[in-house]
């Protein structure tokens, strides 16, 4: 059973909950397991979520206890609804009918997206059977490194950063890749000023690009990266991957995240990067909803 915890009960469920939030094989992404994440961030975001006018903070009970917790936000004016907390001690399959019954109920024009780490095999279980109308958007491994005592490597002639005036090299190489995300070239363009974006020159063009923002915990998350035609190059992708690490010691920043995509993988390695895990990623969209 779902139930919404009110804002002044909030407080005495946040041991429970960030204890399940440290086990990736019981609970959803953000992951807490990362050693970057603290519990008091963690418990910043569960009060916030209990009195958020577009948070969502639930309770699942199962023979009358306790057995975990959802939380999710929504942007109404773009129909959007992000899980960021399916922490589950109990009947994961249960709760997971329960929550997508209640979205069909309350928010049936809204598309989900949910994301977890690929152990938590009972979540994934539920998302991968067709007759809940999920599809996988992204598989990929959930990255970071720490900054502080590492050197700035000398930087790259091919690497230039991105503005307003010349982003039309990032707009060249997005568009290929944006069809199924939030942040179009022109979303990002929009909030321009919370963007870091680098692009590789090669053959008189921009050949790839990489793009990040502050993750809002003292450190930076790498969102993506583009190749030209979609042809990932290695010596360019390291080459991207140092230029953010130079820019984000330059502005003492603690860490970098990075979702890498399969092939990129033993390249970040490579840079100093470690694996916190795997990550997957599922959307249903409005339209394939089983109420729809």
């Amino acid at each position: 059973m779902l139930k919404r915890i009110p804002e002044n009960e909030a407080g005495r469920y946040i041991d429970p909950a960030y204890e399940l939030a440290l086990d990736q094989t019981r609970s959803a992404y953000p992951t807490y397991a990362d050693g970057i994440k603290t519990k008091d961030e963690f418990a910043a975001s569960f009060l916030e979520a209990a009195g958020g006018e577009n948070d969502e903070l639930l309770l699942f009970e199962q023979d009358g206890k306790t057995a975990g917790f959802i939380q999710f936000y929504t942007i109404p004016e773009e129909h959007y609804l992000q899980l960021v907390m399916f922490s589950i001690s109990g009947d994961t399959g249960r709760a997971f009918d329960e929550l997508t019954e209640l979205l069909e109920r309350e928010y049936p024009a809204y598309d989900l997206y949910f994301g977890f780490p690929a152990c938590n095999r009972d979540a994934v279980a539920c998302l991968e059977n067709a007759k809940n109308g999920f599809e996988r958007l992204e598989a990929s491994f959930n990255d970071c490194i720490l900054l502080p005592g590492l050197e700035r490597t000398p930087p790259d002639g091919h690497v230039i950063p991105v503005d307003r005036q010349n982003f039309d090299l990032f707009r060249k190489l997005h568009t290929w890749t944006e069809e199924e995300m939030y942040w179009t070239a022109e979303r990002i363009l929009e909030a321009f000023e919370q963007w870091t974006v680098f692009v590789y020159m090669k053959d008189g063009g921009p050949a790839a690009a990489i793009y990040c923002t502050p993750d809002g915990n003292g450190g930076s998350e790498i969102f993506g990266t583009d190749f030209r035609k979609g042809r990932y190059d290695r010596e360019v992708f390291c080459a991207l991957l140092r230029a953010v690490m130079n820019d984000c010691m330059e502005r003492d920043m603690k860490h970098i995240v990075f979702f890498a995509e399969p092939e990129e993988q033993e390249a970040a390695l490579d840079c100093g990067f470690r694996c916190v895990g795997e990550y997957v990623c599922y959307k249903r969209s409005a339209a394939g909803s089983a109420g729809a």
